[in-house]
């Protein structure tokens, strides 16, 4: 196994940990379920943008991979809009965790067929040396992302004290 594929399985484990300390939280936890939260979002956010600016934009070039690119982009693409929504309601409302438990199932699909076709494509077309490159471009783009989520969040909350 390929250390790319290493690195995005133990980020995965990651997730798929946060997202089972959400789902056991009640409305009744609110400070807990935001702090759970935004370490979600800290993980996962960046995570969707490397792989879709480094991994996707590498195997799109591929024609067998193609379609499950554009699928896995289109489960990323509601993954985020569910984010969104989650950010917004409020964490003890009573229709956070049933629009939480839409996403965690959408997402562990997501994760799942991820790690069954889209790493599978990454050992049919790029080459060890490919993935040992994008390895690297990878984690300077989802520390890029990291930062610039924090500046976001740092701007929100200043807007807010103000």
């Amino acid at each position: 196994m390929h250390e790319m594929v290493r690195a995005l399985r133990e980020e995965h484990q990651v997730v798929g940990r946060i997202i089972e300390q959400l789902d056991h939280t009640t409305a009744r936890a609110r400070k807990g379920r935001e702090d759970l939260f935004i370490r979600l979002k800290e993980n996962i956010v960046p995570h969707m943008k490397a792989e879709e600016k480094v991994l996707y934009a590498a195997l799109m070039e591929k024609n067998g991979a193609r379609e499950d690119v554009l699928e896995a982009r289109e489960e990323h693409h509601a993954a985020a809009m569910l984010l969104l929504e989650l950010e917004v309601t409020a964490k003890d409302s009573e229709r956070w965790h049933p629009k939480f438990k839409v996403f965690m199932e959408n997402i562990m699909h997501h994760i799942r067929e991820e790690e069954r076709v889209i790493f599978k494509d990454m050992e049919v077309y790029l080459p060890e040396r490919q993935m040992t490159e994008m390895l690297e471009r990878y984690r300077e783009v989802r520390q890029k992302e990291k930062k610039e989520l924090a500046r976001r969040v740092e701007k929100r909350v200043r807007a807010t004290v103000s």
